[in-house]
């Protein structure tokens, strides 16, 4: 039970600092406002919650790190329940908060930040490149994730490492989806984005989970597990 609150804590501070910062960060904040949030969000929880859950705080890396070896395959739907009720109450609260902060009701926050493509992309990129931009974005932070937690690695580091590199990628994303990389985060705003969020939604599911196992079995190759 320690370690599904961990990974509950952890999700929802993850996604309250992209969707709250998405939603009433100054303008001015843009793209570097999330994705400064999101990474910097990684490395606190990491810091404060890692050694209980391991903090994954992202199904994706829970199935990934599972792939690769590193986490026991029979605690992952506990680990994914946590982390969707985790992310989707985040939600809800930024939403609410933010909802009110406009002064004009939910409707003026638009999607709240969901991921989407085709039209529903920020930069109208087709289906078959946000498939591929989110299944290899996911592998490499995987890869990140495995590697800097690797007992061979300094585990003083791994927060840094990981949160770095999601900000990395975070900032990559952004133009092509939103940044997904996390389909608890994806679920939480497309359950709150309206009907072309929630249909799109299988698809930052899917191709994070594709990208997962392949970055887990790189890992497995790159970082053994012994």
């Amino acid at each position: 039970m320690k370690r599904l609150l961990a990974e509950f804590l952890g999700t929802f501070m993850v996604v309250s600092a992209v969707c709250g910062i998405g939603a009433l960060a100054p303008s001015g904040a843009g793209p570097w406002g999330v994705t400064l949030g999101a990474g910097f969000s990684v490395f606190a929880m990491m810091s404060a919650l890692g050694h209980i859950s391991g903090g994954h705080f992202n199904p994706a890396l829970t199935i990934g790190l599972s792939a690769a070896g590193r986490h026991p395959l029979g605690s992952v739907p506990g680990y994914l329940f946590a982390q969707i009720v985790g992310a989707v109450a985040a939600g809800f609260v930024w939403f609410v908060i933010a909802s009110a902060h406009t002064g004009a009701g939910p409707a003026d926050l638009g999607t709240f930040g969901a991921n989407g493509y085709g039209v529903a992309s920020p930069g109208h990129f087709a289906f078959a490149a946000v498939a591929l931009a989110e299944a290899l974005a996911t592998a490499l932070l995987v890869i990140v994730f495995a590697g800097a937690t690797s007992r061979h690695a300094a585990s003083i580091m791994a927060p840094i490492a990981v949160g770095s590199g999601l900000a990395a990628l975070m900032l990559l994303m952004l133009p092509i989806d939103n940044g997904g990389l996390n389909p608890a985060r994806s679920t939480a705003s497309a359950l709150l984005g309206g009907p072309i969020a929630i249909a799109q939604l299988w698809l930052f599911w899917a191709a994070p989970i594709v990208g997962a196992v392949v970055g887990g079995l790189i890992s497995r190759i790159v970082t053994p597990v012994d």
